[in-house]
């Protein structure tokens, strides 16, 4: 049986967002930025599109946020600056937001096309609240 605290406890934990951070390997710096803001209980994704492996980074990231590298560049296989960051987003989306789904706070930065592309789908998929920032919001 549960105590009323850990009830309450569990009650706030539920309430708080799920955040969504979007970028690539041009806008790194406003993604690091994006992250250091996140407070230490937030849950959710960080999806990252780069052109080569090797511009992979450690990111410190609170414990329940998940970073997903996306390589543009393989040896037989290169795809187009976005679509990888297009179909995770799509994916996660349809998987992670319905109906009954705590708010989204989901912060997209990068390639103009892309962040236009990433809005409709979200605005799509999503029937719950979901609060979209996007361009410089993390830039100095």
């Amino acid at each position: 049986m549960s105590s009323p605290l850990r009830r309450s406890h569990r009650k706030r934990v539920l309430d708080l967002p799920q955040y969504l951070i979007v970028g690539d390997e041009n806008s790194l710096t406003q993604v690091e930025w994006g992250i250091a803001t996140l407070p230490l209980c937030a849950s959710g994704r960080i999806f990252i599109e780069v052109e080569r492996s090797e511009q992979i980074v450690h990111l410190d990231v609170p414990a329940r946020m998940v970073v997903t590298w996306l390589v543009r560049q393989h040896p037989h296989i290169t795809s187009a600056a976005g679509d990888k960051t297009a179909r995770a987003v799509s994916a996660w989306a349809s998987e992670m937001i319905c109906d009954d789904a705590p708010r989204v706070q989901a912060w997209l930065m990068g390639d103009d096309n892309l962040v236009s592309r990433l809005r409709d789908t979200l605005s799509r998929n999503c029937t719950s609240e979901i609060a979209i920032m996007s361009g410089s919001v993390f830039s100095l």
